[in-house]
């Protein structure tokens, strides 16, 4: 179910939040790949038992060359909640973290 906390955090806390920074830190090391960075955020949604949600990472293929990784979540409330979404008026809680890629020097 959704907490008061991730309600809030859809109101416009600019920093990366604990649950979206994780699989965005797993797009952003050497080597990773845009699905790990997905899977990291299904598998984290997984274990909190959030349905039905929506993972989107840009770029959808991560070269050595890219600087930048997001990944975004999109989590339906109706879904999630008994019937939280008519009382906060939220369809979807939806947040974004970017980050700059750790890249090897040689």
């Amino acid at each position: 179910s959704l907490s008061p906390q991730m309600i809030d955090r859809k109101r416009g806390d600019p920093r990366c939040q604990i649950g979206i920074d994780w699989p965005a830190r797993q797009g952003i090391i050497p080597g990773a790949t845009a699905d790990s960075a997905r899977n990291a955020a299904l598998a984290a949604l997984n274990a909190v038992d959030v349905r039905d949600a929506v993972v989107r990472v840009s770029p959808t293929v991560i070269v050595p060359s890219t600087s930048r990784v997001s990944v975004e979540i999109e989590v339906p409330v109706a879904s999630n909640s008994w019937g939280t979404s008519s009382f906060v008026g939220l369809d979807n809680l939806t947040r974004s973290c970017t980050l700059s890629r750790e890249l090897l020097a040689f």
